[in-house]
């Protein structure tokens, strides 16, 4: 009994002994576990700008260790830093726990640009439409030209779609033609080339032309400078023509200098303000003739004359005039050339014909701008005219802002685009001449042989010039119908 219980015993000291070391080995465990030193992150990429928390599980001291214009301590306490990155590059910080440090690298990346803002750009706001069924009737035998055994060659511009106008429905009718096609002058216009030989009888050189039209108001236009005139891109429309005069001395060039002087005109934009505002109270709208000068069709554009003898005249003339004053302060500029969407008498639209004009700003691109309308409608409107008694300065402000707001980034849907440029040579090349050289003869080539511009039909006759701005005695007729 005895030795049993002693068993017991034995057993019972044995059991609680392997416990106790059990339990001892469990807590020598724990307490390798918890005094095991941690530090996180141990490396951590950021932005400029940014911060990064580290944590430690002990108490430490911390310190940037490399790197102190990369990154920055900004908050510490004995277990947390927080740690900034100051720009592009590598920083290490340095945790120290009593003898014991650890490094954590912080690699900072450079801070993203900001997109530069896009500049602002100007716009044009589009108003209603106007269309219809432009027509043009050629018959040689009812003008006033000798026909007979003849070479005869005409030249007619056909208007193509832009951004204010479209064209469709192009069509044309010459089956006696020796040769019809179509073809583009030196310009870049395309014109419909007519040619009838010395054996086709007069009363067959017959061509009909049609074209349908739907052309946009511009309402008006938000002008927006930015930047700067492209000199090389824009050489074209900084240049001298054969009718401009001079841009860089004589009357233009002073005249020119002497409006932006004057107005204190800076910019691109406000140089053609300038001029534009100068035309509209020093010019005026002249109609057929002044004294022993004729004013013929849309005028040539004479611009040295404009200035010092006319004082005015028709679109051309008046337009013309705009643009070289603007080309001679370096703003780009140009002429438009085309037909009103008039209906006369049975549709009748010959005389339609009228130019346009435009000055290119940065930032916005080409503004429309018609002094020539302007001044016309100061003539018929309001009854200033040239020696007459009521000059601009008359009328009210509001009178004259109401003829900026129709003119000056602005204009009518009543109009069709034929062509632009100036001097141009036609495909195949015209070989006429004027007989005389008087600037106002009813004429539209250069004394060069160029020709003034292509806005017109131009005949030839066995190398005769033929009389362009009289459709009767060129033997055309152009109609005019609107949809409905």
């Amino acid at each position: 009994m005895q030795k049993k219980t002693a068993k017991r015993y034995l057993s019972l000291i044995l059991s609680t002994m392997v416990l106790l070391l059990t339990v001892f080995a469990w807590n020598t465990g724990t307490a390798s576990a918890a005094s095991k030193w941690k530090v996180s992150p141990s490396s951590k990429t950021i932005t400029a700008g940014k911060s990064v928390k580290i944590k430690s599980n002990k108490k430490v001291k911390w310190s940037v260790k490399k790197g102190k214009s990369v990154v920055k301590i900004t908050k510490k306490t004995s277990k947390t830093a927080t740690v900034k990155g100051l720009k592009a590059g590598k920083g290490y910080i340095k945790v120290r726990a009593g003898k014991k440090t650890k490094t954590v690298k912080i690699t900072v990346k450079a801070k993203p640009k900001k997109p530069a803002p896009k500049p602002a750009k100007g716009s044009v706001i589009k108003g209603s439409t106007k269309s219809g069924l432009m027509t043009l009737k050629i018959d040689l035998s009812k003008g006033t030209y000798d026909q007979n055994r003849k070479v005869a060659r005409v030249w007619v511009p056909i208007p193509t779609s832009d951004d204010y106008q479209t064209v469709n429905g192009f069509g044309y009718e010459a089956n006696d033609a020796t040769t019809a096609k179509i073809a583009k002058d030196s310009a870049g216009n395309k014109i419909l080339y007519l040619e009838w030989n010395d054996s086709v009888a007069p009363e067959k050189r017959t061509a009909k032309v049609h074209y349908h039209v739907t052309r946009y108001q511009i309402a008006s236009t938000k002008m927006v400078e930015n930047g700067n005139v492209d000199k090389n891109a824009m050489k074209k429309y900084l240049s001298e023509t054969e009718t401009s005069g001079s841009l860089t001395s004589g009357v233009v060039k002073e005249t020119a200098d002497r409006i932006v002087k004057d107005a204190n005109a800076k910019t691109v934009l406000e140089k053609a303000k300038a001029i534009y505002e100068w035309e509209i109270h020093n010019l005026y709208r002249r109609e057929i003739t002044a004294g022993d000068l004729s004013f013929s069709g849309c005028g040539r554009g004479e611009v040295e004359m404009v200035l010092t003898q006319t004082k005015g005249g028709k679109c051309t003339d008046l337009n013309s005039t705009y643009v070289a004053l603007c080309r001679s302060v370096g703003v780009p500029a140009r002429e438009k050339f085309g037909l009103r969407m008039n209906n006369g008498s049975s549709g009748n639209a010959n005389g339609n014909e009228h130019c346009r004009c435009e000055f290119y700003l940065p930032g916005t691109g080409w503004v429309e701008v018609d002094p020539g309308d302007t001044l016309k409608a100061m003539l018929k409107e309001d009854g200033i005219a040239y020696g007459g008694t009521k000059k601009a300065s008359d009328l009210s402000a509001e009178r004259m802002n109401e003829l900026r707001s129709r003119y000056w980034g602005a204009n009518d849907n009543n109009w069709i685009k034929l062509a632009s440029g100036r001097d141009i040579t036609l495909d195949p090349a015209q070989k006429g001449h004027c007989t005389t050289n008087n600037n106002w003869e009813r004429c539209l080539l250069n004394k060069s042989g160029t020709l003034n511009n292509i806005g017109y039909v131009y005949g030839e006759t066995n190398d005769q010039y033929m009389q362009t701005y009289n459709p009767s005695s060129f033997g055309y007729t152009y109609k005019f119908y609107e949809d409905k």
